[in-house]
């Protein structure tokens, strides 16, 4: 029943809320209309003929207001009517039975006015209306002595009757639409909560937590500069040879499972990943916490280093003993100071720039399949954590000659003894 109910009057492009609106509006209309005849009854019963037609008008008006609702699927006719509708007939009902003392207080369903109002319109109509009611009850009580001319005294049990039914069937009304109003509401909350939770987790696989923080609260985010922190930059070897060998699938699905282990990797050792560009990975240590701790970063991302080219390796062997072909990976790292901050309005990106930014792709192209290549800069960071071995002076492109050395293995004690102030093992 309340699902046929709940397709009348709605049009296929109408919001969730108007849906709910229009619903909890016809709900309203269609309980006093079956009320109606109810208390006319009643009131002939109690010898009140005048009061009792006036419920019967008010289906003679809101019938056909709820029909022309049904087939126009507008619901600001049906809405206009049952405000004044709602108010005119139980105000007129009370004046016809006599007043209070006579009809007791059936002008209590002219409060659904300003309740339609206040769900249906704005705060001040239903204001206005909610003035409209309150000032008709201080007038029908003014005037109770004139009013009481025109109804039959009735016996208690009638007055007992007339205040029980008009109190019961005026709060039930009331409370019962308010509550299917605020449930849905609450319900349509929760999935808006739910929904919230998505795209807020979809911000942070783009943005870095912090950098997605401020971008909620103040629409946009300032270029921050980060000190000390160390740069990872890696590509396969002879990429473009051999993705010849793949298929364009099989090479996506390579990659994907290399990148999604790389992102593991990196955010079990607290780097933050910048960015992929066909087979390049680029990644950080340090931000977005500005924690100026060169020594802590630098050691976090030679481990997060590590494990990419063992991880690697490891899938490299296995490729190999399944008769099929595999790259090897370089990785380059260096320390710096970087500008970091979001780019763009529309697809933006959370990027990094600055001269150590430069340098570390620059050690990644100097690297060798399979190794770790860093700058004398982050050499002096790490030097008592791992065993390096120096490979001397090159020549980088539009930098000149630095100090570069290969990233051999972990110097085991050293880790273990700082391994609560970098929580890296």
């Amino acid at each position: 029943m309340f699902r046929y109910l709940k397709n009348i009057g709605v049009n296929h492009d109408d919001s969730a809320e108007l849906r709910l609106k229009k619903f909890t509006l016809l709900i309203i209309a269609l309980c006093c209309f079956i009320a109606a005849p109810i208390w006319s009854y009643s009131y002939y019963l109690m010898g009140l003929t005048t009061s009792a037609l006036i419920p019967l008008a008010y289906m003679l008006i809101i019938g056909p207001a709820i029909v022309l609702f049904a087939i126009n699927k507008n619901e600001r006719l049906l809405l206009n009517i049952q405000l004044v509708a709602i108010f005119l007939c139980p105000t007129v009902m009370q004046w016809l039975a006599g007043g209070y003392l006579k009809g007791g207080v059936i002008i209590l369903w002219a409060f659904l006015a300003p309740i339609n109002a206040l769900v249906f319109h704005d705060i001040k109509k239903a204001q206005f209306w909610m003035a409209m009611v309150l000032g008709t009850i201080l007038c029908t009580g003014f005037f109770n002595g004139y009013f009481e001319h025109w109804g039959n005294y009735t016996d208690r049990s009638q007055k007992v009757l007339q205040i029980t039914m008009n109190l019961s069937g005026a709060i039930m009304v009331i409370y019962f639409s308010m509550q299917y109003f605020v449930r849905t509401i609450n319900k349509n909350n929760s999935l808006l909560m739910q929904e919230k939770e998505k795209s807020d987790k979809l911000l942070l696989n783009i943005l870095p937590a912090q950098i997605a923080e401020e971008l909620k609260a103040n629409g946009k985010t300032h270029p921050t500069l980060y000190t000390d922190t160390t740069i990872i930059f890696s590509d396969f070897k002879d990429f473009t040879q051999f993705s010849e060998l793949f298929t364009p699938e099989e090479l996506v699905g390579e990659l994907e499972e290399c990148f999604n282990s790389f992102d593991e990797i990196i955010a079990k050792n607290g780097l933050e990943k910048i960015k992929t560009i066909g087979d390049a990975y680029m990644c950080v240590a340090g931000i977005p916490r500005k924690e100026d701790d060169a020594e802590g970063n630098a050691v976090n991302a030679i481990m997060a280093a590590l494990e990419i080219a063992d991880f690697i390796e490891k899938i490299k062997k296995e490729k190999n003993k399944a008769g099929k072909v595999f790259w090897d990976i370089r990785i380059g790292v260096h320390t710096g100071d970087v500008v970091a901050g979001i780019v763009g309005k529309k697809k933006f990106v959370f990027d990094i720039w600055g001269d150590a930014v430069n340098t570390a792709s620059r050690l990644e192209t100097c690297s060798e399949g399979g190794k770790i290549n860093i700058s004398g800069t982050t050499y002096q960071l790490v030097k008592e954590y791992f065993n390096c071995s120096y490979r001397g002076k090159l020549a980088v492109k539009n930098k000149g000659e630095l100090d570069m050395y290969f990233v051999e293995s972990i110097i085991p004690e050293a880790i273990f003894d700082h391994k609560s102030k970098y929580a890296l093992i």
